[in-house]
């Protein structure tokens, strides 16, 4: 409590004379001084997530009969890309463009520059 004559202060909280704060005298009793990352989690919190199970067993699938139809990739196959034929779209353009034969370069030229 300020006694409004010299400035200081003549309680706190109650208290009188030399007064040393701690988190008891504010109310605090059951806070510490543990970092959000290191507090455990509630009974209460561990009990609702053990009863949530796995996140397979909410999809329904045991863990040894995953499969890419099982997870939705029932179209994927495990073929490297340079092994995996081109687009019937990539052909037909391909097939537009000129033949270096028609358009007059030396076959070997055209191999050397184009890959081929």
């Amino acid at each position: 409590m300020y006694n409004g004559s010299d400035g200081g202060i003549s309680s706190i909280n109650g208290m009188t004379g030399v007064v040393v704060l701690d988190k008891n005298s504010v109310g605090l009793d059951d806070v510490d001084n543990t970092s959000d990352m290191d507090k455990p989690i509630s009974m209460l919190v561990q009990t609702e997530l053990d009863s949530l199970g796995t996140a397979l067993d909410f999809l329904g699938t045991e863990l040894d009969s995953l499969d890419k139809n099982s997870v939705g990739l029932d179209d994927v196959d495990n073929t490297s890309d340079m092994d995996k034929p081109i687009s019937m779209l990539v052909q037909t353009e391909l097939d537009s463009k000129a033949d270096s034969s028609a358009i007059g370069i030396d076959p070997i030229a055209a191999a050397i520059i184009f890959g081929g």
